[in-house]
This record gives structure tokens, sequence and C-alpha cells, in this order.
């Protein structure tokens, strides 16, 4: 999936140790060991999805909801086959026949005739969706069928098989439905954002235990990293990696290893000679006694040849913006503190910084529609959102101290649109785009105590850090609309399309690739497969009845040429499937 998702048994163990001191006690043994189970779950979960990008957190979560049901026999390999491949083995041509009309396609067809010969609870599935073809289809037309009472079989669906009818007939809902079996599984914290708390991390740390920040586009861990040492009051003596850096990154290393100090390393995917010998200096516990305030900060892109003893000794970090709203209004908030509410005298202050961070998640979550979103995929970074914080409260400090009445939204706006974020806009359509939202955003009614950015996006009110962050936890939709953002169901239906093609395709590549103890080889696999679709390779053409054929509706017609050229061609294509499958 990823080289840098690398975990050893010895974190795992140090996870565990904490698991047991932390969970709650009881003298009943059994629940003892169920409170160690979940606190141990938990918190096995938290480490790992800390260094998964954020693609792959849910991707993760549903993994681990499954293989949980697995393990206790609630779900078999049959469900699970269903889930991920679907119809996919299956041939149109040799299943039952679809209903009339282009309402159901041919993939949502054979994964509902799938479901029907493997789950004896949709083994009349088909027979339900020829029958009652009109209810069937008014479902399947919903914007949201997941929240709708399922034709014939409602009342016998459990939260995965649920989820196995909508991901069957809705595809791009499965994700949307998944999360809910998550939650029904494992408990709804497994489906909420949690954003990286980089002073926790700190403090599970040791001397001897690097960070590893893995960097994507628009994540820069750089200014928290900084903050963090600010708060401390530790040195950070940081360099970028490259030709002839090695000098510079063993003088800080030595440094920081006697005085304590911190080091950060950026760019470490030039450097990978260097972090070798960082591995070894670290891992060497004889080596060298190391100052116990001693931390030293790596950010790497994903690189092959990343030393995997520093990624299974490491602590790793990913600082992507998170997917939706709320997880974006909850990352916001988490970085807002008291302090900041209370800084600016002024009424307009904790609305406007409300509005601020509202318009940073929009900008942010347009990136995940392509270039539907923006035409070029910008880096917009929490560093964006620290400039306008910035400049919004110096500027109505300023307006304060002038004794002004109205806030100068033109000001804000230009500064915002055309500045701070504008700055990374190279597009001149995109550039529009960023204007509008400013006008949209920041005007003088944003500032009503009624207003709502859409139904369910309203504007919270209070001088309590709280009031602002629980607001986000019970009133923002978990589940966005794509109007939120600008665009119409069409743009969401694709994303959503992708992005369960995307988790399907995770989670095949996260199977084993050899043979286990009871099931069948991945070559008994392959080897069945290839007889099923030799089966399936037409005979080749009989020359004699074409060349008569072709005699007959005229050898010299233009048509006929052309099918003579695409019939060769098709027969050279199946000798040589043929041969392969062979």
């Amino acid at each position: 999936i990823n080289v840098m998702y690398q975990t050893s048994l010895a974190q795992f163990i140090e996870v565990f140790e904490k698991s047991m001191v932390e969970a709650e006690q009881n003298k009943i043994p059994a629940k003892r060991i169920a409170n160690v189970i979940e606190e141990l779950s938990w918190k096995t979960f938290l480490y790992i999805c800390r260094g998964l990008f954020e693609r792959h957190k849910e991707v993760f979560s549903i993994l681990l909801a499954m293989k949980v049901q697995l393990n206790s026999g609630e779900m078999t390999m049959d469900h699970f086959n269903c889930y991920v491949k679907g119809g996919a083995a299956l041939d149109i041509s040799s299943v039952r026949k679809k209903p009339n009309g282009n309402w159901i396609n041919d993939t949502n067809w054979l994964n509902a005739i799938q479901l029907s010969q493997t789950i004896p609870l949709f083994k009349d599935l088909p027979e339900s969706i020829v029958r009652g073809e009109s209810q069937w289809k008014q479902w399947c037309d919903l914007e949201a069928p997941e929240t709708q009472r399922v034709p014939d079989f409602e009342d016998r669906l459990d939260k995965m098989h649920r989820m196995l009818v909508i991901r069957a007939l809705r595809s791009d809902r499965t994700m949307i439905v998944s999360k809910e079996y998550i939650a029904d599984v494992m408990g709804q914290r497994y489906v909420e954002s949690q954003p990286v708390n980089f002073e926790s991390t700190h403090g599970e740390s040791t001397e001897r235990t690097p960070f590893v920040c893995i960097l994507s586009m628009g994540s820069d861990p750089t200014d928290a990293i900084l903050q963090l040492a600010k708060k401390k009051k530790k040195e950070v003596l940081s360099v970028s990696m490259g030709q002839g850096q090695e000098v510079v990154a063993r003088k800080f290393i030595d440094q920081g290893v006697s005085t304590g100090c911190w080091a950060l390393l950026q760019n470490c995917h030039l450097g990978i000679k260097f972090l070798n010998e960082l591995e070894q200096r670290l891992a060497n516990k004889d080596l060298e006694e190391i100052d116990p305030e001693f931390r030293v900060w790596i950010t790497s892109e994903p690189q092959p040849q990343f030393p995997i003893g520093l990624l299974q000794m490491s602590i790793k970090i990913t600082n992507e913006a998170p997917v939706g709203m709320k997880a974006g209004m909850k990352r916001s908030y988490a970085w807002v503190t008291q302090d900041m509410l209370d800084i600016v005298p002024r009424n307009e202050w904790r609305t406007l910084l409300w509005v601020l961070c509202h318009c940073h998640s929009v900008v942010q979550e347009r990136r995940k529609f392509g270039a539907i979103g923006w035409t070029v995929p910008y880096e917009f970074n929490q560093s964006d959102l620290n400039a306008c914080v910035m400049f919004l409260q110096n500027h109505l400090l300023e307006m304060d101290s002038k004794k002004s009445k109205e806030v100068t939204w033109s000001t804000i706006r230009y500064m915002i649109s055309e500045i701070q974020y504008g700055g990374r806009i190279t597009d001149d359509w995109d550039r529009r785009q960023m204007n509008t939202f400013t006008e949209k955003f920041f005007a003088q009614y944003v500032l009503d105590n009624d207003y709502e950015f859409l139904k369910g996006y309203s504007i919270p009110h209070g001088t309590e850090i709280n009031v602002y962050r629980n607001h986000i936890e019970n009133k923002i939709p978990a589940v966005d609309v794509p109007e939120v953002v600008g665009l119409n169901q069409n743009a969401d239906l694709t994303y959503r399309l992708q992005q369960s093609a995307d988790l399907f395709d995770t989670i095949m590549e996260t199977q084993p690739r050899g043979g286990g103890g009871g099931g069948k080889s991945r070559e008994e696999i392959v080897t069945e497969l290839c007889v099923d679709l030799l089966s399936k390779v037409p005979a080749d053409f009989n020359k004699e009845e074409v060349r008569g054929a072709l005699a007959k509706m005229g050898v010299m017609k233009p048509i006929n040429i052309s099918f003579r050229q695409e019939m060769d061609v098709l027969a050279v294509s199946v000798k040589k499937v043929r041969t392969t499958l062979k």
C-alpha cells in the first residue's frame, strides 16, 4: 500500500503494555479482559492511523471491523468477498437476464446475482428486483438510498447485510454506509476524525524514538513542530537535506545528543544514506549516552529506500488535511485555543474566525473532486489559515483602536482571496472561484445571529471554546452535501464512485498473496480462474465460412474490407489470449 507503513512487534508490545495499565480495572476476570481488549483496540487504532494518509484511514477502519466479525464468526469470507469483489467473476451472458430498461447496469445486476448465490439471506434478491421493479428502481434512484428502507428486505437486515445490498446496487454510497457499519461494530469514535496531537505524541517518545513525518501535497508539519518546541522551551536545529547537507545534519545530531536540543531533518528522501547512519546510532544503546530531552524529527516523502529499521522504531505521523467539513472544522478548532478567542475584544472576531475556518475547510475539501474542484491541485495548508487568522486578528485590533464601527469587508476579502490563498493560485478561473468564496463568506450578513451557510451549517455564538467544539461535534452533518463547497450531485457521484473503486482496490492489495492453512493458495485460485476464462474464449474463425460470407456481401465494399481487417486483428488477439491462459 505504501512503503512507509512499517510497524514492528516491539511497537505493538509497547502499546499493549500501555493498554494493560490504562484499561479500566475490574475484579471479574471476563470484564477485565473485555476492558483490556477494548482499550488495546482503540490505542492500536490511534497508533496506526496516526501514520496513515487520510485515504487509507477509512480502509483500515473497515478492515479492522471486518476482521473482528470474521474472528467472531458473525461474518464469513463469502460476505467479505461480496463486499470487495461484488460480481466481478460472473459473466452477464451466463446469468439470469436483468430487468428491462437501463435503470440497473450490468455491474450492479451481477453484484445482485453474486449476493443471491453466496449469501442465503439474499437468495431471492434477483427475483425480488424483477417482481418489484418499480419500487427497486425508485429506491436506486434516490439521492441517499442508505437513509431509506430497502424494498422487501428491510426487516431482515442488520448493518452488515444492509451494507452489502447498498454496495451491490449503489456502490457510490459504499463508503457512507460502511461508516455506519464500523460505528455499529467498533463504536462511533472509530469513524470520527482524530486530529494529530503533537504534544501527546511527544509524550509517547524517548530519546531513541525518532519521529517520521510523512509528507504529501499540502502537508507541512514544520509549524506544529516549532510551536511544540516553543511550548517545551526547546531549541530546534533545522536542516533541509540534500547534497552536502549530511555534515550539517551530523553536527546537529551530535549537538542534540549532548545538550538535549531537538534536530529537525527536512526532506530526508534526498538524504537516505544519512538515515542509515542515524538508524545505527539510535538503535545501538551501548554506543553512546543520549540526553533524555533529545528528539529527532524527520520529514520525508514516501521513499522505497527509506531504512525499514528506522521506520519500525519510529513514531510515524501524517499531517494531511482531513476529509469532510466536520473533520476539517474539528481540526481547525483543535488548533484554536481559548486565548485566541479572547485576544480580540470585538464581537465580530469569534464569528469571523469561524467563517474563516469554514472557508479554509471548503477550499481544502474541493481538492478531493480533482479538476472539477480546482483546475490546479494547490497545496493549501495550515500555514495559509495561520496567516489569515493573524491578519484578521491584527486588522480587528487596529479597528478597535480606531473605534471603527463596521468591518472593512473589501480589505478582508482582498487580503484573503488575492494575497494569502491567492498567492498560490495560478489559474484565472481558480482565482475567480476564490474571489467568489470570499464574497459569499465575508459580508455583513454573516454577523446575523440566524445566518446559515447552508442548511445544517450554521454559526455558533459564545465566548467559550467548548461552545464551538460542541457545535462541531453535534451540529455539523457527518455526511456533506456537495452544495456546501459549491458543487452539484454529479460531481459528488463521480467522486464517490472513484472513492469506492479505490477502496476495493486497496483492500484487495492488503490480502495475503500466498497459501494459508485451510484455504486455496494464490496459484490454485489463479489456475481455476484461467480454466474458467479459457472455457469462455471463442473458437477461431472458420476461414472458409468467412470467405463465403464476404463473397455474398461483396468483398470489395469498403465496409466489408474494414470488417475483414478488424476480424484479422481480433483473431490474433483471441489466439494470444488462449495461448497465455494455457
